[in-house]
């Protein structure tokens, strides 16, 4: 009986420490569309306020999100739309100090600019 007790508080233990701050997902933000401008963001913390930036095209752009109990949203840019040979810079800021950026800035070859080394 004493063993199956210390097996269980061992288990406990362990669960705890699995779901400990020091262990919490870094926030992170992706584009996920281009047309409408689209970025998710995960590790948020619950329910925090988040102001999303968006610079693209010369243009600058901010929506303010609340993420979900889980810590995620999602953010549209209505009217915002960009092809694969513009880049686009994203940043995430939570009211409790959360933060993340999504940059695409690397620009394929064909859209005819040639990189220099």
């Amino acid at each position: 009986m004493l063993g199956s007790i210390t097996a269980a508080c061992l288990v406990l233990s362990a669960a705890a420490a699995a779901f400990s701050p020091d262990t919490a997902p870094r926030p992170t933000l992706v584009l996920v569309a281009d047309a409408p401008i689209s970025f998710a963001g995960r590790g948020f913390a619950p329910r925090e306020r988040v102001t999303v930036r968006l610079s693209w095209n010369g243009v600058a752009l901010k929506r303010q999100v609340v993420a979900t109990g889980l810590g995620t949203f999602r953010v549209r840019f209505a009217g915002a739309s960009r092809t694969e040979c513009e880049p686009a810079v994203g940043v995430a800021t939570g009211s409790a100090g959360s933060r993340a950026s999504s940059r695409k800035i690397r620009i394929p070859p064909a859209c005819g600019i040639a990189q220099q080394d």
